[in-house]
């Protein structure tokens, strides 16, 4: 119980920190070219994400253009280092077989230390 309580209290504690602008600004950029079946993949959504203990905080998001291209950016307050994901969501041939019309399969891919900066 003491454990649960100390951790509610390091989260509470760092979003209030970062409600009241204490921290310093962080981004992160990341861009690449989506592949399926050795074809450009468009249309894939495409989201940046900041990974936190309660919850993930969504920093941007957007679609591969017609080659299969994409880039996104975005930043986040944080006291500690960020710990930015890309999630790719995509219907691509999997295992010999589509996915059922309307079900995606979700990839997380972490984003390198040199692909974040600091801003303060």
């Amino acid at each position: 119980m003491q454990y649960q309580l100390a951790v509610l209290l390091v989260c509470l504690a760092s979003t209030a920190y970062a409600l009241l602008g204490v921290g310093r600004t962080q981004s992160t950029a990341v861009r690449g070219q989506l592949m399926c079946n050795g074809r450009p993949a468009s249309g894939v959504k495409v989201k940046l994400y900041e990974k936190e203990a309660t919850f993930d905080v969504k920093m941007a998001e957007g679609v591969t253009d017609n080659n299969g291209y994409f880039q996104l950016q975005g930043y986040k307050t944080e006291i500690s280092t960020i710990d930015p994901k890309l999630n790719i969501y995509h219907k691509c041939k999997f295992g010999g077989a589509f996915l059922s019309k309307g079900n995606f399969r979700q990839l997380q891919w972490p984003v390198l230390q040199e692909d974040r900066h600091d801003h303060s």
